[in-house]
């Protein structure tokens, strides 16, 4: 949605006046490529065997295997075909056996191929793998490595706008840690893809705050990035793993979703039964766990009206620790602050420490930038609202030459994280208030909806609890 790439800050052409973001509506990406395919005929299943060389003159095994999910019902398939008589799409649910649920006959050589299984199980793992054959019977045929994807559970209404993870570390001797601390609710990617992959993929956060953290005897919760999920069951999993010698123990950690607990465990306070992180023992609660728990099923989110101040602070903050991994760090004992200029208008301060930052060594500084909300109009001439990051400063002489390289893409993400939330906001009449027009910043500093001379669609969900609708009925105040 950001109309500038994160390659524009590598440029000359960089000006600290011009990051724009477009509010807009994200939408599933690959729906328009899942396209079925004919069914031409039905075979037997092959010999399940790695992928390796071709078997004979003309079979050669798929590459570029990749899933998606539009529903939860419905699961993607495309593939690279190179070349072969006949290809099988098989399937396993939750481990169960493999069972053949297409066969084609020649697909076209060297072209990519898709497959729309609508007959997907919601809320399961459905794993899929590609078979080649030369179609004679043999029995020998070349399989692709395995793509599972956790499908949704139907719960159309849980939409996420906030995820923190709260996390104990019990008062016990050596039990903090130094060392950073990496969430996943999700599988990484990166992952080998002779492998098996699983979908969707993705989420992580490194956990960073301006107060000193993981320390032994504290309870602190952190704010979570939200990429690759917008429902509740887009989460497969939560898994804390830690790099670095030094363990720490883990009493509990609890998922929150918009405030509300999601998912519990509670290992124990003692030095026992709390639960060791280190570089060899990674903690994790996989899908199974989390969605027969009974906070997850009886997961009831509230209505989503804006952002407070505290919120959009430690959601700037948290972005700004995540990204800075490997490079440097949030300063403790600071304070991440917001100032309200304008209801368009917030100046933000974020405290850093860049590492080795060329010949200087560790820079400290206090980054400060202006988040500007503005009209202005899309590409089809209707109006919607500008989020800029604009007035980009530090409390250092060395910007231009050290903070700017490493604060510029840490800035666009900020800017994809608050897009994502403005873009929740539908400025309609709610109850007997006034309709809002645009979303804007509130004088404690977050963002709600205020209301103007003409309204300025935000294509986004409604404010209500409900499935996701477009904003298109907006009125004047």
């Amino acid at each position: 949605m950001a109309t500038i790439s994160k390659s524009f800050f590598n440029s000359g052409a960089f000006n600290s006046k011009v990051m724009v973001l477009i509010v807009g509506l994200i939408a599933f990406n690959n729906a328009t490529a899942l396209q079925k395919t004919t069914v031409l005929n039905s075979a037997a299943t092959g010999q399940f065997i790695s992928v390796g060389p071709t078997i004979d003159p003309g079979v050669y095994p798929v590459q570029d295997f990749t899933l998606g999910s539009p529903n939860p019902t419905t699961v993607g398939l495309r593939w690279f075909n190179q070349q072969a008589p006949q290809t099988q799409v098989i399937r396993s649910i939750n481990g169960s056996a493999w069972q053949t649920i297409q066969t084609f006959a020649a697909l076209p050589d060297n072209k990519y191929a898709s497959f729309l299984d609508e007959n997907a199980s919601a809320n399961a793992e459905n794993c899929y793998a590609i078979i080649v054959s030369d179609a004679t019977g043999s029995g020998t045929s070349l399989t692709s490595p395995q793509r599972c994807y956790i499908t949704r559970d139907g719960r159309d209404e849980l939409v996420v706008h906030r995820l923190q993870l709260r996390i104990r570390v019990p008062d016990v001797k050596n039990a903090g840690t130094d060392n950073g601390v990496e969430v996943l609710l999700q599988t990484p990617t990166g992952l080998v893809t002779t492998v098996t992959n699983w979908y969707p993929r993705g989420n992580h956060t490194w956990l960073d705050s301006t107060d000193d953290d993981l320390e032994r005897g504290t309870n602190k919760t952190y704010d979570l990035m939200l990429n690759n999920i917008s429902q509740a069951s887009d989460i497969t999993l939560i898994s804390l793993r830690k790099p670095g010698n030094d363990s720490v123990c883990i009493a509990e950690f609890e998922l929150l979703i918009d405030g509300q607990s999601a998912f519990q465990k509670n290992f124990g306070t003692s030095q026992a039964p709390c639960q060791w992180l280190n570089s060899n023992n990674q903690l994790t609660a996989f899908r199974s766990e989390i969605r027969s728990s009974s906070a997850w099923n009886n997961l009831d989110l509230p209505f989503f009206f804006g952002i407070d101040g505290d919120w959009l602070r430690s959601r700037i903050e948290a972005t700004f620790g995540h990204s800075l991994h490997g490079k440097g760090e949030l300063r403790n004992g600071s304070t991440t602050t917001s100032r309200f200029v304008s209801e368009s208008k917030l100046a933000m301060s974020v405290p850093i420490i860049v590492h080795d930052a060329s010949i200087l060594g560790d820079v400290d500084s206090t980054v400060h930038f202006d988040l500007v909300l503005s009209p202005t109009e899309d590409a089809n001439g209707d109006p919607v609202t500008k989020l800029s990051i604009e007035n980009i400063d530090a409390d250092s002489f060395d910007l231009a030459a050290v903070l700017l390289p490493v604060v510029s893409p840490i800035l666009y993400g900020v800017s994809t994280a608050i897009e994502g939330q403005v873009q929740q906001f539908a400025p309609v009449i709610i109850g007997d208030a006034p309709a809002g027009t645009h979303p804007c910043f509130s004088p404690e500093g977050g963002i709600r909806v205020c209301s103007g001379s003409s309204p300025r669609q935000v294509e986004a969900a409604l404010l209500t609890k409900g499935r996701s609708i477009t904003a298109n009925r907006l009125t004047q105040p």
